[in-house]
């Protein structure tokens, strides 16, 4: 109940501060549980960004330009699209870490 009190408190006074959830977390937690709750955190953003750049790619080349495929016909092949997740994967993530804030 405690923790609900404070985790609101930190949410209703105004800009969270860098961080998001995790600040409020560490704040209300302390740092022991904050620092696990942290490292999930990124474990899970780091994850979710691999399988979003998959699905991206995988959606490219199945529906919108299945002439794209640079390994061949990947109808065939589970592996020709494998290569090609790798190959386009890697421009994408390339281009996508060339922005900044």
């Amino acid at each position: 109940m405690l923790t609900a009190i404070s985790m609101s408190a930190i949410a209703t006074n105004g800009v969270v501060p860098a961080g998001g959830s995790y600040f409020m977390i560490s704040r209300s937690l302390g740092p022991e549980f904050g620092g696990a709750v942290g490292m999930l955190f990124y474990t899970g953003t780091t994850l979710a960004a691999a399988m979003y750049v998959v699905g991206a790619v995988e959606i490219v080349l199945t529906y919108m330009a299945p002439w794209a495929s640079i390994f061949g016909d990947f109808t065939k092949d589970a592996e020709v699209m494998y290569n090609n997740f790798r190959v386009y994967g890697t421009i994408l993530l390339l281009f996508m870490g060339g922005f900044r804030d």
